[in-house]
């Protein structure tokens, strides 16, 4: 009697010892394919952050006007008057410094459509004024009429290493008395646009008359 009640008794340890090892291997198994599957979220979310955070980031620009300086000051009267059309130029220079990255969808504005600002003071949106852009292929205006162009110039990409330069020119046309006011000094901007990151780089003129 004794001895059958140790043998059952010890069949019953070996079973408990099978149903132990069992659960502790199924919980490691299951704790290693939970552990892979986060991992291999975790890195394709990563993946995708990084992707989105290259796509925002804009390139490095180096953006220069060669005087920066628009002189009207023979232009207009001393009544603000313009009797005479007259073309003032300037050359903007525009250099992607970027070791990687592609400037894209540059465009070159008048308008910040970032900020919403407008680059000319007030003082100069008039019918009589006329900012554009030159190049071999023709004129492009960004101001005229007395309104914005807010599409702007659009270069497209500029691939690292890449530049342009452009003539830029700022006309006062023929325009009656109290148009402009003589002899002023008007700090305005330029706006170099990525579109692809929505970021404006800023360049500054003067305009006097």
């Amino acid at each position: 009697m004794v001895k059958g009640k140790g043998t059952k008794g010890m069949w019953g340890i070996v079973l408990a010892a099978v149903i132990v090892t069992a659960l502790i291997t199924g919980m490691g198994t299951w704790s290693y394919v939970g552990t892979t599957e986060y991992n291999t979220g975790y890195a394709a979310g990563l993946a995708v952050g990084i992707a989105r955070v290259r796509v925002d980031v804009p390139a490095s620009l180096t953006t220069t006007l060669t005087t920066a300086a628009f002189a009207h000051t023979a232009t207009v009267d001393s009544d603000g008057s313009v009797p005479t059309e007259v073309v003032v130029w300037d050359v903007l220079n525009i250099e992607n410094t970027d070791d990687t990255r592609t400037a894209g969808d540059v465009k070159i504005m008048l308008y910040n459509p970032v900020t919403d600002k407008e680059g000319l003071n007030d003082n100069l949106e008039t019918d009589s004024t006329e900012f554009a852009v030159a190049l071999s292929g023709g004129t492009f205006k960004i101001f005229d009429g007395g309104d914005y162009i807010t599409n702007g110039y659009t270069i497209g990409d500029i691939a690292p290493g890449g530049s342009w330069s452009l003539n830029v020119s700022l006309t006062l046309e023929v325009a009656a008395a109290g148009t402009f006011q003589d002899a002023q000094s008007y700090t305005c901007y330029l706006y170099i646009y990525q579109g692809d990151a929505d970021y404006s780089d800023v360049v500054s003129f003067t305009v006097t008359t």
